[in-house]
């Protein structure tokens, strides 16, 4: 091989490597995205389910003095 062969599949050899890392770099920032959206749809479901339990204590503490 000349040195002409040898520089240019050095090139395409980098090439992919560059290709390979943006790769991994853009997976790995939607799998972080997901996992922020995963946990902001955990904590809504906190909220609504701490809202819902405070609604059906007030309701029940309600009732309970209807009774009393």
């Amino acid at each position: 091989m000349n040195l002409a062969e040898e520089a240019e599949e050095e090139g395409e050899e980098q090439a992919v490597v560059v290709t390979t890392v943006v790769a991994m770099v853009v997976a790995i920032a939607a799998m972080l995205l997901a996992v922020g959206v995963m946990l902001a749809a955990l904590a809504v479901g906190v909220v609504v389910v701490v809202l819902a339990a405070t609604a059906a204590t007030h309701r029940t503490t309600a009732i309970l003095a209807g009774f009393l």
